[in-house]
């Protein structure tokens, strides 16, 4: 008999009564699976109980955060992969979780995590963007599209995270952020040099109609990139003057910034 055969009820008692014990990937993967299909089960406003709604997302935070150690870097999560979204640095020094929370509508909010090791090797977790105001209502992360990792020279290494937030059925945000480890903690890296101050974050807000609607973009969605290599990031250019698309027009042009050894500068 496989003892992992569990009944979806069974499985949620399961997450209660081992929350605090730390699990092998496949046990966590079920268990894993098991709360985010409950959750689905329960999406708020529309069809679902909020309270319920709270208790789960929670749940899920508890148990990603009870288990977080230096095995669950291994793991993949690929029964929960579906839901879970999940992005691993190079270096295997950082990871983000993100999932949809079920509280939205057409706007979408997700909830994320941030694993990462310090200098003696041992792991930790965090909420994603800190920051961030009433996580319950509105989630603290986006759906996490890719992870760059970039080695810096004396700047250190460096992690690029992409993320996308749909804010309406049309209106969609894209942001990418820089983060490194200082002193045993993960911080925003201000490494970009916008004219003399200094930032973390691109955020690019456009309609994404823009995108579907052109059909230069049928092979290829324009993108944040990263080429570790060349130390290039590659950011999308959004022209907010077309009458057509108000809230932004994506075009197939970009920016290209390079790293000058302290900051990331415009290529001229």
């Amino acid at each position: 008999m496989n003892r992992y055969r569990h009944t979806l009820p069974a499985l949620l008692m399961f997450v209660g009564m081992t929350a605090h014990a730390n699990q092998d990937c496949y046990e966590m993967d079920i268990v894993l699976k098991a709360q985010l299909q409950a959750l689905a089960e329960v999406a708020f406003p529309y069809a679902g109980d909020g309270v319920k709604n709270n208790r789960l997302n929670a749940e899920i935070k508890s148990f990603l955060k009870a288990n977080a150690n230096n095995d669950t870097w291994e793991c993949a999560f690929p029964l929960a992969s579906r839901k879970l979204n999940i992005f691993t640095s190079e270096d295997k020094k950082f990871r983000a979780y993100a999932w949809d929370d079920q509280q939205g509508g057409t706007m979408r909010y997700f909830g994320g995590l941030w694993q990462y090791r310090d200098d003696a090797g041992n792991t930790h977790i965090m909420d994603a963007h800190p920051e961030a105001e009433e996580p319950e209502r509105w989630g603290n992360s986006g759906f996490v599209k890719a992870l760059y990792t970039a080695r810096l020279g004396e700047k250190g290494t460096a992690y690029w995270l992409i993320e996308v937030h749909p804010a309406s059925s049309k209106i969609t945000i894209s942001t990418a952020i820089w983060l490194h480890i200082v002193n045993n903690k993960l911080e925003y890296a201000y490494l970009i040099d916008f004219d003399g101050r200094y930032g973390h974050e691109f955020r690019l807000d456009y309609d994404y109609f823009s995108i579907v609607e052109n059909p230069v973009f049928y092979s290829k969605v324009p993108d944040f990139s990263y080429n570790d290599n060349r130390k290039e990031m590659r950011v999308p250019i959004v022209d907010y003057n077309d009458s057509r698309y108000s809230d932004g027009r994506m075009t197939d042009k970009e920016e290209i910034w390079r790293f000058n050894g302290q900051y990331f500068v415009p290529n001229e």
